[in-house]
């Protein structure tokens, strides 16, 4: 069941792939210059950004996975 659900999840992150998503940033992620938070369906995001989007609703385009990660750029709209 554990390996179904893992499964499922990396399927809907695939499908986020090139889709704006709304991102509520939290704060600074591991890399240097790079924010990250959650989508509204809870997916963890990270893109680069400066530090004053800390607490913001930011619109991102998902480019990337990296695990159970999703990697994007933030875009002015969708």
């Amino acid at each position: 069941m554990r390996e179904l659900g893992r499964a499922k999840k990396i399927q809907f992150l695939e499908a986020q792939l090139g889709q704006v998503r709304e991102v509520l940033v939290e704060g600074p992620a591991e890399t240097q210059g790079w924010l990250q938070g959650l989508s509204g369906h809870y997916l963890r995001v990270t893109f680069p950004g400066p530090p004053e989007l800390r607490n913001r609703r930011v619109m991102v385009r998902i480019t990337a996975r990296q695990d159970e990660v999703l990697v994007g750029e933030a875009v002015e709209g969708p």
